[in-house]
């Protein structure tokens, strides 16, 4: 049996999502069980890398220089960049909380990369925080149709925060309830922890 973790982020960034799959991979490892994880790069992992069984796709242009930017403390090209970010968001905000279609594809290629090399008993699971990396899955799922699909995350998907879009609320809303249902009608099982009891 394998395991693929799909995920926004990854050790050593310190975000909760990030520890739980390193401390569950260490933990499957440990038991003999194959472990591979495709995380988003982020500035925290450009050097920090040493594990083969961890893929980490390129960011888009926006993502990428907003990582240079922090890494390089210029305050004056993140100001630009959060400008555009705005800016995108109100291009995207019907499409909520989905940021970059660019992630997509390059989770979805590098899914399909590491599913061609595996073998067919793989459990891929999906981690949200990132709407990106879980619409990867679901689309390899329903293209490649190989493998088990788990959908992983905090809280019900539309128990997060909801943002106002365009003035309005109830956009974000029924954005929002919308991917859940394309999410949980795509993946095999759902996961849904609780946070906060």
């Amino acid at each position: 049996m394998n395991i693929l973790f799909i995920t926004d982020s990854y050790y050593p960034k310190p975000s909760p999502n990030a520890l739980c799959v390193e401390r569950l991979k260490s933990e499957f490892e440990s038991r003999g069980i194959s472990t591979k994880v495709i995380a988003l790069k982020n500035f925290h992992q450009i050097a920090e890398n040493t594990d083969a069984d961890v893929k980490f796709v390129e960011p888009d242009i926006m993502y990428s220089e907003w990582f240079r930017a922090c890494e390089n403390n210029n305050e004056r090209k993140k100001k630009n960049l959060i400008k555009a970010f705005r800016l995108r968001g109100i291009l995207n905000g019907f499409f909520w909380p989905l940021s970059s279609t660019t992630h997509i594809r390059r989770y979805y290629k590098a899914i399909k990369e590491a599913l061609a090399s595996g073998d067919k008993d793989t459990i891929i699971i999906g981690v949200y925080k990132s709407l990106e990396g879980a619409v990867a899955g679901a689309l390899a799922k329903k293209r490649l149709k190989t493998g088990k699909y788990i959908l992983y995350s905090l809280d019900a998907i539309s128990g997060s925060v909801i943002p106002h879009i365009y003035g309005n609320e109830n956009i974000g809303r029924c954005s929002i309830k919308r991917w859940e249902k394309f999410l949980f009608d795509a993946y095999d099982y759902i996961y849904l922890l609780n946070s906060h009891s």
